[in-house]
């Protein structure tokens, strides 16, 4: 599975409010303490969904491939790639950034678990931010 997108600054920003926003969600919810977000990669788009609980708070969010310079998935399973990830880390990582264009792929760290990886440069200095997440097989997101 391989995923790599181009993210301009304007992206960026609209990322970022969007994964603020899931953020407070998440936090407005007690039943969502502890979850994480899936963020499902696809040709169709970008997505977020997040479930709390079968009676309480859920949301999701949809982003275009054309709002990307550059956006790829490669997946055996269905063309998509089903990821656990933690909002409050991803929120962390979009605002370090903040400002930059950034480039986004799936990586491994050196102990071969999975990342998404932020990378932006400003000048001479690149700067680097793995979030971790969990793959999912399709069969766990019947929820989401």
């Amino acid at each position: 599975m391989r995923f790599k997108a181009s993210v301009p600054k304007d992206t960026l920003a609209l990322l970022l409010q969007v994964t603020q926003a899931l953020r407070r969600v998440e936090l407005a919810s007690s039943s969502c303490a502890g979850r994480r977000c899936v963020l499902r990669l696809s040709r169709e788009g970008m997505s977020f969904g997040l479930v709390c609980a079968a009676d309480d708070a859920r949301a999701w969010a949809d982003l275009d491939p054309r709002l990307f310079e550059r956006y790829m998935v490669e997946s055996r399973a269905r063309g998509e790639v089903l990821l656990h990830v933690s909002l409050k880390q991803l929120v962390r990582a979009l605002q370090k950034h903040s400002g930059d264009a950034i480039a986004l792929r799936l990586a491994k760290n050196a102990r071969a678990a999975p990342q998404l990886r932020l990378a932006s440069q400003k000048r001479s200095v690149v700067l680097r931010t793995d979030v971790p997440v969990k793959v999912m097989r399709a069969a766990e997101a019947g929820a989401y």
